[in-house]
């Protein structure tokens, strides 16, 4: 009977610790469904948040992919603008195919006898003069670098210099010595290439003063040491231009000596210069710096180049 009694007692006592267990094991599931539930709104949260990610990135995405055209789009347009402010990237554009088209209407207006080319370097001289007015370069602000945009440096400013296509400055009518010579260097390439089928030099050249003033103007030089200055700003010069010439209309345009031709034309400036650069100009692109020195320095240069 005790044994019994044992029995029971250990049976109620097991059956007691299994409520137990029973109990605790269900606030435990009522704790993992409350933590499940909580995990779930989390996860929800999370979801939503993680959506609402990617439509900032595909956003910003888009918004990159502006900014990159946007950028795209401005260093082309300051690749196109630079040939209006930078001597060099100017030169590149005289000679161009477009250029050479729309000149040649007026170099054949320009030129009476095209056999004859001392004449009709002046012929070309004159027509350019007649065609263009003087007229000083206009404030224009200088665009900022696509690196001076990226890097927030850029200054406001103005272009030292605003240069005109020779289609522009005979479009137009107006221009300063940089257009109006320019103009002229090309058309008399353009006469040069028509007339005789191929390239003769033609050359561009900047004078500097240490007062700040310049002046640009053509040279043609010529075999045997000589050279042929024109000029078309203001009134039409060339090398042994002469009253006598004038008045029988037998303008012509006189190849002297380098030194001869030289001192002949800044007689007729005035003032001479401190520093000079020459310039190649060709068709199809091609322009470069031949020399950069004193006046002194340029004509041996010329000499020797003419020789």
């Amino acid at each position: 009977m005790d044994e019994y009694e044992a029995q029971i007692k250990a049976l109620r006592t097991n059956i007691t610790l299994l409520k137990d267990n029973i109990t605790k094991l269900q606030a435990l599931v009522e704790m993992h469904k409350r933590n499940e539930a909580t995990l779930e709104k989390v996860n929800k949260e999370l979801e939503d948040e993680l959506a609402e990610l990617r439509n900032k990135y595909n956003s910003l995405q888009y918004t990159l992919q502006d900014y990159q055209t946007m950028e795209a789009n401005y260093e082309k347009y300051y690749e196109f603008s630079r040939k209006y402010f930078v001597l060099q990237d100017f030169l590149e554009s005289v000679l161009t195919s477009d250029q050479e088209l729309a000149l040649k209407p007026h170099v054949l207006a320009a030129v009476s006898k095209p056999e004859y080319t001392a004449n009709s370097l002046a012929d070309l001289t004159k027509y350019v003069a007649d065609h263009v007015e003087y007229a000083q370069d206009q404030p224009v602000p200088l665009p900022p670098s696509p690196e001076e945009l990226k890097y927030g440096s850029y200054h406001p400013r103005t272009a030292p210099n605003v240069f005109l296509l020779p289609s522009e400055t005979i479009e137009k009518g107006y221009g300063d010595c940089d257009d109006i010579n320019t103009l002229l260097a090309a058309m008399v390439k353009v006469y040069f290439k028509d007339v005789y089928g191929h390239d003769y030099t033609v050359l561009l050249v900047a004078g500097f003063r240490e007062s700040g003033s310049g002046h640009l103007f053509v040279m043609v030089p010529v075999k045997g040491g000589k050279l042929a200055i024109l000029d078309a700003s203001g009134s039409p010069y060339w090398t042994g231009k002469s009253i006598l010439d004038s008045l029988f209309g037998s303008d012509a345009a006189e190849a002297k000596p380098v030194r001869e031709a030289w001192d002949e034309y800044m007689d007729r400036l005035g003032s001479p210069f401190d520093k000079v650069e020459v310039y190649y100009i060709d068709f199809y692109g091609d322009a470069r710096k031949m020399f950069e020195g004193n006046p002194s320095e340029m004509l041996d240069w010329l000499e020797d180049y003419t020789s």
